[in-house]
């Protein structure tokens, strides 16, 4: 496939860096910052970390695609490094500006901001770079998600969590939980690729029924958290992600896989957008622009959710 010039180079790479798999890091961040400041403003510290975070994220889905190259290509995904339309010093080069302006950002707006972006970056880093390669394991790989998108952005709002006068970490557990049910059933449609080239993913130890039930008692934990959060909108994430966990359960094919994996982010995205309109418009924006574009370039309709 030939190479873009100007303005589809640039698009090039910045769909490379995965902004649609950004929406559950928006939409914890945001749905995080107003259960605990109660406002639907976000103030310019948190608002300038939000780009911090997003940055660091950008870069970890290249140096990902970078280290993943061969199962993704196995896994028949659309790969830009496959595609040729970024090359592989090119997209490690665009991982090392990102990280560090995202670095350098955080370091503007405190030590406490700049601890945090340093282990995502570190953890992400672990996640797909050798020796460690977090995610080649079962367990080391969904403790990576979880406590990457689980703990470390709900705690990027601030220090601690205040409920009723009270320290609380709930939210915490809340989005471990969730994100870890998630996760596990991403990692089915990787099978085939995975068990290629010998990782021991949970996929590969695990058949579909097992995965989706692991994934539903994450989620059931996840609701009575809520619960004793006294967080209605976290119920309705839990309670309704459960039931499309039940649905696959019943016939897991690939279809109803990938609708329970993207259900709950699509909840979360949708109650994000209540609190903050402008986010849900940007959205909008982005799904039609990346819509446009994978038509364009690849002649295929993304994103679906089925």
């Amino acid at each position: 496939m030939d190479r873009g010039k100007g303005l589809a180079r640039v698009a090039d790479f910045i769909f490379a860096a995965r902004p649609m798999l950004m929406l559950p890091v928006w939409s914890i961040y945001l749905v995080s910052f107003q259960l605990s400041n109660k406002s639907n403003h976000l103030n310019t510290p948190h608002f300038l970390f939000l780009i911090a975070i997003t940055l660091v994220i950008g870069a970890a889905y290249y140096i990902n695609q970078y280290f993943d190259y061969e199962s993704d290509r196995i896994n028949n995904k659309i790969g830009f490094l496959q595609y040729g339309l970024i090359s592989k010093r090119e997209i490690i080069s665009a991982y090392i500006v990102l990280t560090l302006i995202g670095i350098l950002l955080s370091i503007c707006l405190g030590f406490r901001y700049c601890g945090i972006i340093t282990l995502m970056v570190l953890l992400a880093l672990g996640y797909s770079a050798p020796p460690l390669r977090l995610k080649d394991g079962a367990l080391s790989g969904l403790l990576a998600n979880a406590i990457g998108y689980g703990i470390l952005i709900p705690m990027s709002i601030q220090p601690k969590f205040m409920y009723s006068n009270r320290i609380s970490i709930f939210p915490m557990i809340y989005f471990f939980m969730t994100v870890s049910a998630i996760y596990i059933l991403t990692t089915i449609p990787d099978r085939k690729g995975d068990i290629s080239i010998n990782k021991n993913t949970m996929a590969t130890q695990w058949n579909d029924r097992s995965l989706i039930s692991i994934g539903g008692m994450l989620l059931v934990i996840s609701l009575f958290i809520s619960i004793l959060m006294h967080e209605f909108v976290l119920s309705i994430i839990s309670f309704f992600s459960l039931m499309s966990f039940f649905y696959a359960l019943l016939s897991p094919t690939d279809s109803r896989i990938l609708m329970a994996c993207k259900f709950p982010i699509l909840l979360l995205t949708l109650i994000a957008g209540y609190y903050f309109p402008t986010y849900l418009v940007f959205i909008i924006v982005l799904i039609m622009s990346t819509r446009l574009y994978y038509y364009r370039r690849f002649g295929i309709k993304y994103p679906r959710m089925n």
